[in-house]
């Protein structure tokens, strides 16, 4: 990703620990992602909504839609999604040790 871009959205796969976990995940709401640099505490992004789009296999296909300045800040970023069923907060980190890069602008 270029610094300030919002396309193309971001597509993640997870894959749930617990099996049962992927019937209560296609009700979640909201699914939010989870974005911070490397070695940081801090998220960049806690945002949302990500949308659920499929779920086979055991693994489920998240999609999450840039939003504002959440490409402002050039670096490298590791990804989790967190998803609400009933309540309760399910954080599920993506299939793929998820690096997301975002260089600076040109210009």
């Amino acid at each position: 990703m270029v610094q300030g871009d919002l396309l193309p959205v971001l597509e993640l796969d997870v894959v749930p620990e617990d099996p049962a976990d992927l019937a209560a995940i296609t009700t979640a709401t909201p699914v939010v992602l989870i974005m911070r640099a490397y070695g940081a505490t801090t998220p960049l992004i806690a945002a949302g909504p990500a949308t659920v789009t499929s779920v086979a296999g055991g693994t489920v296909r998240v999609v999450y839609q840039w939003q504002g300045a959440d490409t402002a800040t050039p670096g490298d970023y590791q990804a989790d999604v967190r998803f609400t069923i009933s309540g309760r907060l399910l954080t599920v980190p993506t299939k793929a040790p998820a690096t997301i890069r975002i260089r600076p602008k040109l210009g």
